[in-house]
Parts: C-alpha cells; sequence; structure tokens
C-alpha cells in the first residue's frame, strides 16, 4: 500500500527458523499514548489538533476502502503519531479484502 496515511512495510525477511518478520517504518507514538500525555498533563486537548487527526484518520480509511480492505481493528493503539502532526493507520493483523 501506498498512501501517505498507511504505515509502510520498508522490508520483509524469512528468519532461519521460518518466520516471516516486517520491518515497519519508524513511528513516534500512538494516538493512544498522546492520549494518555494529554490527560496526565491535565491540559485540554487543543481542538485543532483533533479535527487534523481526525481527518488524516479518515483518507486512510478511505484509501484503504478504495483498496477493498477492512481495517477490523482500527483502535487508538493503532493510529501511529509522528512529528507531532502526522497520522499513520498500522496493524493490519485483523483486516480483511473484499470484492
Amino acid at each position: 500500500m501506498n498512501d501517505e496515511n498507511i504505515i509502510r512495510a520498508k522490508d520483509v525477511f524469512e528468519t532461519p527458523e521460518g518466520d516471516y518478520c516486517i520491518l515497519l517504518e519508524k513511528m513516534e507514538r500512538t494516538l493512544q499514548a498522546w492520549i494518555d500525555e494529554e490527560i496526565a498533563k491535565g491540559a485540554p486537548f487543543p481542538e485543532w489538533k483533533i479535527w487534523v487527526y481526525f481527518l488524516q484518520v479518515c483518507r486512510g480509511v478511505n484509501y484503504l476502502n478504495w483498496m477493498n480492505i477492512i481495517h477490523n481493528d482500527l483502535t487508538t493503539e493503532n493510529i501511529m503519531l509522528y512529528d507531532w502532526q502526522y497520522v499513520k493507520l498500522g496493524d493490519f493483523g485483523q483486516s480483511k479484502m473484499f470484492e
């Protein structure tokens, strides 16, 4: 998949034991970690940032729909953040393709 709001796989390889590993691009934190940090600070959530994150999640889901993929596990733990402003969807272990 090649979309700015979907986490990218950098490499796939097989271990000597026969397991497959996927090397993903580095992300800074999950959306849940950011929420927990904001709650711990006692600061209100900046509304503009929530809208920015929400719109990027929507763009990512729209791309998945365009690719005929259903994520099936879209939680704050599977929404990744980097550079404090960019959102990428990850963890496609439960996803399904449809026709």
